[in-house]
């Protein structure tokens, strides 16, 4: 088994037995046809709504059904998501609190920007 896919099948892993692939998936393709047949295909892609079979366990989808995390990699996703929220709303403040100085016309640091740091600018915590 696979840790996790780097290429082509990124993201993707079975719901149903969580190997990481292979993957029959249905393709668009383009191919240098001549009257004889296929000389060999220069692309293919697919989408999330394309049909999707792990080859492991047999599984039937769309590509979608297969890009689903397990729990750790949700919890961790969450983690940062939530970080990256604190964190825009401190700049937001930040970026409010210049504004506001500006526009009465106070002096406003030139640095400020180099030295910004968002915990200065409220807690992780709401009260």
């Amino acid at each position: 088994m696979t840790a996790h896919n780097e290429n082509c099948l990124a993201g993707l892993r079975c719901p149903k037995c969580k190997e990481y692939g292979p993957f029959n998936i249905e393709c668009r393709a383009t191919v240098t046809m001549h009257d004889d047949g296929s000389k060999g295909t220069t692309g293919h892609n697919w989408d999330t709504g394309a049909s999707c079979w792990c080859v492991s366990c047999h599984y039937a989808g769309k590509v979608q059904d297969f890009t689903r995390l397990d729990d750790d990699e949700e919890q961790s996703l969450l983690n940062a998501l939530v970080t990256q929220c604190l964190h825009d709303e401190r700049f937001l403040r930040a970026l409010l609190l210049e504004r506001v100085v500006r526009s009465e016309g106070r002096p406003f640091a030139e640095d400020f920007w180099d030295n910004f740091d968002p915990a200065d600018f409220g807690s992780d915590s709401k009260s």
